[in-house]
């Protein structure tokens, strides 16, 4: 925004100017880009008292959409086929003190959330904890053996200038951002040993669909 130009994440030499007027079949003018859309204070500068309060009664209207919690989608459920392939377990990693503390906060988080549950399965992959620069954890499962038995799913995924295309109609785009988005998505139930891991807690399996197995991205596509 600052040099007042646009790129794709893909292709980050090949940019283009904002475009002052646009000669599009849309009714509504097309202003200049000259702030930055994404911080907070500038959301709603641009709507008149009218369309503020109609967005008001949309947001009140599916307040529920938006609370923490709530069921998984009911249109798809994350499914791995693995074929013939016989388990992959591991044995777990050693932790310090600190990090089975810190592991054992993330885990009642889980639980409570109902994103996890113990279980007893043949499958058993590695946890692997990330410091973040707040002095957390990161929580990520190592499935580099359960993704190489899986069958891929060669489902599209959605491609940003297409979205973009689409849309090049619309006066206004909004953006919402699922808070643990892969987690909006159960796991099938006969599956779900497939996702176990092993800490020195015990053995955990997912109901949501997590972040690192294959064919995650296709799913959530699906459901765009």
């Amino acid at each position: 925004l600052k040099n007042q130009q646009w790129f794709f994440n893909d292709n980050p030499r090949n940019k283009s100017a904002f475009a002052e007027h646009v000669n599009d079949q849309s009714k509504h003018p097309v202003h200049k880009l000259d702030v930055n859309l994404c911080t907070l204070h500038e959301e709603g500068r641009r709507l008149n008292p009218k369309q503020k309060d109609e967005l008001v009664a949309v947001l009140k209207k599916y307040a529920s959409v938006f609370e923490p919690g709530g069921e998984p989608t009911p249109y798809i459920e994350h499914r791995m086929s693995t074929g013939d392939s016989p388990p992959v377990s591991v044995p777990p990693y050693r932790l310090s003190p600190v990090k089975k503390e810190l592991l054992k906060k993330e885990l009642d988080k889980l639980l409570e959330e109902n994103i996890i549950e113990e279980c007893e399965s043949l499958y058993a992959a590695l946890v692997v904890l990330v410091p973040k620069p707040n002095g957390n954890i990161r929580l990520y499962i190592d499935y580099r053996g359960l993704i190489a038995t899986t069958i891929a799913d060669s489902y599209p995924l959605t491609r940003m200038d297409d979205l973009l295309h689409a849309a090049k109609h619309t006066p206004f785009m909004t953006s919402i951002d699922l808070k643990s988005g892969y987690h909006q998505i159960s796991v099938c139930s006969s599956d779900r040993d497939k996702t176990a891991f092993v800490c020195p807690f015990g053995t955990f399996r997912f109901l949501r669909m997590p972040f690192w197995t294959e064919n995650c991205s296709s799913h959530i596509s699906k459901v765009n």
